[in-house]
């Protein structure tokens, strides 16, 4: 039978130069376990956005707001109009108000997704909303020229586009209790931001007195929009009282 030599390893545990590899591969083992855990979860996506909602405030401020999420580093909202009107806000808060983009008469879709450490991490988007736009027309302000020949009305124009501006002069006798209406008046306004001014005629030769028994009336003004349903018609100016003696 031939010689057959075994060789056999022993480990000395009291020899420093094993505890030296084996510290150094333990140290080695833990960062690369930690590594790889760390990356799975700076790239564990988050969860989509949940509770997308639009409003308006009282004072006219429009915002968004979405279910907070602790895993966000931030939120991303889109919203747009059309395919040329997109606008992105980013920001670290899940509230924010969107008044300067959406200031236009119409129908905005919005999104929302949640921002991560990683492009990996980011949450798909939500579901879109709809959030429909409509624009109270401010109420005229009226006064009479000093020779009371005409019914002056103004309103600012705060518009961001061009739309037509209908404005209607009622008149009532002064202790009835309903309006009638006798003329319009049609301003395109500019985008100028700047005071639209117009009036109704009430020179002796005009149509509308021709038509006014002796008495006091009372005179008001609004303003609606005709090209574009998303401008609500304004309220009633504050009133004033004429009075006619022929």
């Amino acid at each position: 039978m031939d010689n057959v030599t075994i060789c056999r390893m022993r480990i000395n545990f009291r020899d420093k130069k094993f505890w030296i590899i084996f510290g150094a591969s333990v140290i080695v083992a833990l960062a690369i376990l930690f590594t790889v855990l760390y990356f799975v979860d700076i790239n564990r996506k988050i969860d989509t956005p949940t509770n997308l909602s639009a409003y308006h405030t009282s004072t006219g401020e429009i915002y968004v707001q979405v279910d907070e999420n602790s895993d966000a580093l931030n939120y991303e909202f889109v919203v747009t109009k059309s395919e040329d009107i997109v606008r992105t806000f980013v920001s670290e808060n899940n509230v924010i108000e969107i008044s300067s983009f959406v200031n236009l008469g119409g129908d905005y879709s919005i999104k929302c997704k949640l921002l991560g450490k990683t492009e990996a991490s980011n949450s798909n988007y939500c579901e879109i909303i709809n959030y429909t736009n409509n624009i109270q027309i401010s109420a005229p302000t009226i006064h009479f020229n000093n020779d009371r020949t005409q019914l002056v009305f103004e309103i600012e124009d705060n518009y961001s586009e061009s739309i037509t501006l209908e404005f209607v002069l009622y008149y009532k006798v002064s202790d009835s209790g309903e309006f009638s209406t006798y003329d319009t008046f049609s301003i395109i306004t500019n985008d100028t931001h700047e005071a639209i001014v117009g009036y109704f005629d009430f020179s002796s030769s005009s149509a509308f007195l021709s038509l006014l028994e002796n008495g006091e009336y009372s005179l008001g003004v609004n303003a609606s929009c005709s090209n574009n349903d998303y401008y609500l018609t304004s309220y009633l100016s504050d009133q004033i009282t004429y009075l006619v003696a022929k």
